[in-house]
């Protein structure tokens, strides 16, 4: 739940939507052969063939096959040729594009807008790194807590990470903390990541817990804190329905249980069409998307 609050601010209808189901799916499938090398790869370049004529944001894909690629190599002690193989076909899958070439080389101008000194760093407020934000809201602390919480995690269950669990965290965590806009990428990768550690902590400490509280004791413990989180999630789910959750997050949009139509032109909408006044019309980029499907 907290990983999905972090990333809850950027799931709005735009492209980058296919680049967290493409990133998910990868690392679904990369994770499924990481423990059984049955597991087929065909699925791999047909990703990134769709991937990379949807979002700029494929280039990830190359990087999170590499770090698993790297990680299986070294586990097995020799380089994982099949997932080497299926990891080239994906490369020369991207080249069927309208751009041929050349769309490789737009990740690589997007990375510059991380950079202080790029005017789109400067001027766009989800290119900003974190600690440059004027002011901090619950999404944001909760983004610094469930980081700490997936880092102390990782180090405590070390013996049962993985290597590319190793790498993935703290370059995704990299990528969040120079532009905010990334904190949702960073959430993907660290919810089955912290998943999988708190799963083995649990494991590790259950038999401690059940000794010194006993089965009668632990089971009352659990119904309890079962209660308490579904309060928690409901009183939750109640602030969004009156939108006091994205008031307190300074949320652009206020969706509640339905449109909001705070920010969307719906009435300016249904006047044109009444109306049937053509022509030309000046739009607005954050809620003119509701423009352009509208008429």
């Amino acid at each position: 739940l907290a990983g999905f609050l972090c990333l809850e601010s950027r799931i709005t209808l735009r492209p980058e939507m296919f680049s967290f189901l493409f990133l998910t799916g990868m690392l679904l499938a990369l994770d499924r052969y990481y423990h059984d090398k049955r597991m087929k790869l065909q699925i791999l370049p047909l990703i990134m063939l769709i991937w990379c004529n949807m979002h700029g944001l494929f280039i990830l894909g190359f990087f999170v096959m590499g770090t698993y690629f790297i990680s299986i190599s070294i586990r097995d002690r020799k380089a994982d040729l099949h997932l080497l193989l299926w990891i080239g076909i994906s490369f020369f899958t991207c080249f069927a594009n309208p751009y041929s070439y050349k769309i490789l080389t737009y990740p690589f101008l997007l990375l510059t807008r991380l950079n202080a000194e790029n005017i789109f760093h400067q001027h766009i407020r989800e290119f900003i790194s974190f600690n440059q934000m004027q002011r901090y809201f619950f999404k944001d602390y909760l983004f610094l807590v469930f980081s700490a919480l997936a880092f102390v995690f990782l180090i405590i269950t070390w013996k049962k990470r993985k290597i590319h669990e190793f790498i993935l965290l703290p370059v995704f965590f990299y990528l969040a903390w120079t532009g905010i806009r990334n904190i949702a990428l960073f959430a993907l990768v660290t919810i089955p990541i912290f998943s999988f550690a708190a799963n083995d902590l649990w494991n590790r400490i259950e038999p401690i817990v059940i000794r010194r509280a006993g089965d009668k004791g632990f089971r009352v413990a659990s119904i309890i804190v079962f209660i308490l989180a579904g309060i928690s999630i409901a009183g939750l789910g109640l602030r969004v329905y009156t939108n006091a959750y994205y008031f307190d997050n300074n949320s652009y949009s206020k969706t509640g249980m339905g449109l909001d139509d705070h920010h969307l032109p719906m009435k300016a909408v249904a006047f044109r069409n009444e109306q049937h006044r053509d022509g030309r019309i000046i739009n607005s980029l954050s809620p003119g998307g509701w423009l352009s499907w509208g008429l």
